[in-house]
């Protein structure tokens, strides 16, 4: 199962006032809900979740890529990470892989 977890810079976003916090989130839940992922709220995060089909990894590459191109996403990133447990058998034991590190990004 692949998850994806993201925090905006709230602060920031609504401190620059560029563009609006409920727009940015809509945008955001609409990529995701497009490719079939789930949304939750766990601990002041978004939790994107794949359904456990063979369309999540590569739902997910196009959703990853695509993201990684967009200002109003990346210069507004706190947190955003790539959980997956294929080498699992326990639906709850997650590898995870901070995607802000891992592409270079500045955290907002």
């Amino acid at each position: 199962m692949y998850k994806m977890l993201i925090r905006l810079n709230e602060d920031k976003i609504r401190g620059e006032n560029k563009i609006d916090l409920k727009t940015i989130y809509e945008k955001l839940d609409g990529i995701f809900k497009k490719r079939g992922f789930s949304l939750s709220l766990e601990n002041n995060l978004r939790v994107y979740s794949g359904t456990n089909s063979v369309a999540d990894y590569p739902n997910l590459g196009i959703i990853l890529n695509g993201l990684k191109k967009q200002d109003w996403f990346v210069s507004n990133l706190s947190v955003w990470i790539l959980c997956t447990n294929e080498d699992s058998d326990n639906p709850e034991d997650f590898d995870e892989e901070d995607l802000v590190e891992y592409f270079g990004f500045k955290a907002a």
